[in-house]
Parts: C-alpha cells; sequence; structure tokens
C-alpha cells in the first residue's frame, strides 16, 4: 500500500467517525470511543 493509499484510509476513518458522532451512533467518553466502530471503503461518505 502506498502513502497515499494510506492518507486516503485515515481521511476516510476520519469522515465516518466524525458522521458517526454527529448522527448519535458514536460517542467519546473519557477519551474512549463508544459505538459501531466497523466501518467499509463503500460506505456513505
Amino acid at each position: 500500500m502506498s502513502d497515499y493509499e494510506y492518507v486516503e484510509l485515515l481521511v476516510d476513518t476520519s469522515r465516518f467517525i466524525a458522521s458517526r458522532i454527529s448522527n448519535g451512533t458514536l460517542y467519546i467518553v473519557d477519551k474512549e470511543l463508544i459505538g459501531n466502530l466497523n466501518f467499509t471503503r463503500n460506505e456513505k461518505k
């Protein structure tokens, strides 16, 4: 995997986390993420 592909993966993961926090399916409690942490690259951004 190239450096660019790793960066894309990190950006996608960040978007998934932000989206799930925004819609209430993921929470941060004492610096820990609580909720659904299963992601697929085909999921809507």
